[in-house]
């Protein structure tokens, strides 16, 4: 369920990679490469949403879809910033923890303190320079359905972004903060584009 556009020419492996596979590298493996390289910054956006108004288990940041995507784009050089819509903790989804959804590289990243310390000190969005970035990500989590598509500070770095000549995409739930984005003409952006997401049936 991932989607880029106008994607450019040092963008396209990681991209590829994420669409292609469910194959995530050993976080102490990613973190080796990204030293050792610097192709530029992907700005990583989280919610900050964790109550559903129905249900007692919490919401969140589905874990993997953050650490399959860091750990592809951190190998292959990218360094990455972690922004929320109100900047601070990240709370992560409940279900997204249980080990059937975990794999190796996910388990080693939860028992890394530098990386979880990042989850609890995300920026702000009116901390964010979008000239500093060659693309932003929209993790997915239920959590975004409700922080994701009526920011209006995310939605203007991302059409920023996406103007400079930028890839903006995004995974599962995370597609919501896709919605509002428009382009230089005020078209919406995903006019004509296939758009992948959860139908109404699958949420209940």
């Amino acid at each position: 369920m991932f989607k880029a556009w106008n994607i450019r020419k040092g963008l396209i492996p990681i991209f590829t990679v994420v669409f292609a596979s469910n194959y995530a590298y050993p976080s102490e493996t990613a973190y080796q490469l990204h030293q050792t390289k610097q192709n530029g910054k992907i700005l990583v956006v989280m919610t900050n949403h964790a109550i559903y108004p129905t249900r007692t288990d919490k919401t969140g940041l589905w874990f993997t879809e953050l650490t399959h995507f860091y750990d592809v784009a951190a190998a292959a050089g990218y360094d990455m910033d972690f922004v929320s819509p109100q900047g601070g903790g990240v709370p992560l989804d409940e279900r997204s923890l249980k080990s059937i959804y975990l794999d190796r590289a996910a388990k080693a990243h939860l028992a890394d303190p530098r990386f979880m310390q990042r989850l609890k000190t995300t920026l702000a969005p009116n901390t964010i320079e979008p000239k500093n970035y060659k693309a932003i990500y929209y993790t997915g989590g239920h959590g975004t359905m409700w922080d994701f598509p009526n920011n209006k500070e995310l939605k203007n770095i991302s059409e920023k972004i996406y103007q400079q000549g930028g890839v903006v995409s995004a995974v599962c739930h995370g597609v919501g903060g896709l919605l509002p984005l428009k382009d230089e003409k005020g078209k919406p952006l995903i006019a004509g584009k296939t758009v992948t997401g959860f139908a109404n049936i699958e949420e209940t």
